[in-house]
């Protein structure tokens, strides 16, 4: 079918059709002319400015809110591929070692894309759905080849074992209790899947200084965490750890381990943990 909508032109929305669900569910979705509707005709998601509307629940006005403004803030970033930030700079070089030079390419999800500058470089050689629960934020995707999708994180629009690989970069620090979101990243996953998150660390001597300056506790605003705490979290899910980077920014410098535990972690501001789903 033929899609009118002129904010949809540039994306071929047929092709990632396979992947897409009821949210929640495993029901096959069917695409109209300016929305998706399950098979029985029931439920309806529309399209607006070019982004599918699958979030049924909405969130607290106060966070919405405050990632519109952020939205404002950023205006055409994420068109430009350029990151200035070096802990930017160490993330992105983690992700593209992980996903790869798309040789074979890849479904990917970013839960939480935000503008899309970590995943705007991926849409070249794989295909990748960016879900956020901004509605300007994914506006701000437009033009970047990634398939924008309003959702809430703890209900995906997306298929079980369906995506190649899952990440979250820099949000699980606004949740206290990560393990729904990171239950559904898991769901999506194929056998083998790669699951990526990012946060900040707990014990970083530079957080531990700048807390101290603004005499918060660690667990006040944005909760650190440390990658046992966030391994400890997916204990009852099929999961299993590949390596943790520790990512020490301002500098350019990246270390990686096999275990959750590093002698020289507070040089670390951020840490980025991948795991793999269990084949069996």
């Amino acid at each position: 079918m033929t899609l009118l909508n002129p904010a949809l032109k540039d994306l071929d929305w047929s092709k990632v059709l396979p992947y897409l669900s009821v949210p929640g569910e495993d029901s096959p979705l069917e695409l109209g002319r300016d929305c998706f509707h399950d098979t029985s005709g029931d439920r309806f998601y529309p399209i607006l400015d070019g982004v599918p509307q699958f979030m049924d629940k909405p969130m607290e006005k106060k966070l919405i809110d405050h990632f519109d403004e952020n939205a404002k803030i950023f205006g055409k970033a994420s068109k430009a591929v350029e990151v200035v930030q070096p802990i930017a700079a160490l993330l992105r070089k983690e992700l593209s070692r992980i996903i790869g030079d798309g040789q074979n390419s890849r479904v990917l999800v970013d839960v939480g894309v935000g503008h899309g500058q970590f995943s705007a470089p991926f849409t070249s050689n794989h295909t990748v759905f960016g879900v956020d629960v901004s509605h300007e934020m994914l506006k701000l995707t437009h033009d970047t080849g990634i398939y924008p999708i309003l959702a809430d994180g703890v209900e995906l629009p997306l298929r079980s074992q369906s995506i190649d690989c899952s990440y979250t970069i820099e949000v699980l620090q606004l949740f206290e209790n990560p393990l729904p979101i990171l239950a559904e990243m898991t769901r999506i996953l194929k056998p083998g899947g790669s699951l990526i998150i990012s946060t900040l660390y707990r014990y970083s001597l530079l957080r531990r200084l700048n807390r101290l300056i603004k005499q918060q506790s660690p667990d006040e605003g944005t909760r650190l965490r440390r990658p046992h705490d966030v391994i400890e979290s997916t204990a009852e899910l099929p999961l299993e750890l590949v390596n943790v980077s520790w990512l020490m920014g301002p500098t350019s410098f990246t270390y990686r381990t096999n275990k959750p535990n590093w002698i020289f972690s507070p040089l670390a501001s951020n840490i980025l943990i991948h795991l793999k789903r269990k084949s069996a």
